[in-house]
């Protein structure tokens, strides 16, 4: 479920986007959790093996806050697992990122699907009419995934990244 508290005007550039989400999985066996770094390539760097499970109920929240060239948004989601085995484990994870397009447009909001429209350089970059930069964005972001409880040693994981997005012409 999203919904926006804040849209002062009809443009797309300032918002606060507001969701909560949950999840029920039910007649389970085994489960595991895991995941790869932040460039979802290379090794598992947190898992927490195949467990026995009855249930999982996953829940989370999230937020988006727009205001013209800055941007930041942010996610958490935990599960809470019913196992008999491993005494009920509790897994977590979340992120914060922030950004600033430097040199003109903003990260447009599409309202009606709750989700971020692409970027659009005020000139593209090697365009044929209006040769430009591009678009910069400088951004941060940092996330943690907390996959031990109890008897599960799946590992702890933090990841920071700072970047200078180039954005070409809007699909690029």
């Amino acid at each position: 479920l999203t919904f926006m508290p804040w849209a002062p005007c009809d443009c797309p550039q300032r918002f606060l986007h507001i969701g909560v989400s949950g999840s029920y999985q039910y007649d389970l066996d085994q489960l595991r959790y895991r995941a790869r770094p932040e460039v979802c390539i290379g090794p598992r760097i947190a898992n927490t093996g195949t467990f026995d499970a009855e249930e999982a109920f996953l829940f989370g929240g999230e937020f988006a806050f727009g205001f013209d060239r800055w941007h930041v948004q942010g996610e958490w989601i935990g599960a809470q697992v019913t196992s008999e085995v491993e005494d009920d484990p509790m897994f977590s994870g979340w992120y914060v990122e922030a950004s600033y397009m430097l040199n003109g447009p903003t990260r447009p909001f599409k309202r009606q699907y709750a989700t971020f429209d692409k970027v659009k350089p005020c000139k593209n970059f090697l365009a044929k009419d209006c040769c430009g930069p591009g678009a910069f964005e400088l951004a941060a972001r940092y996330s943690y995934l907390d996959l031990n409880d109890k008897a599960i040693i799946g590992n702890e994981v933090s990841d920071i990244t700072v970047g200078l997005n180039w954005y070409l012409n809007p699909n690029t």
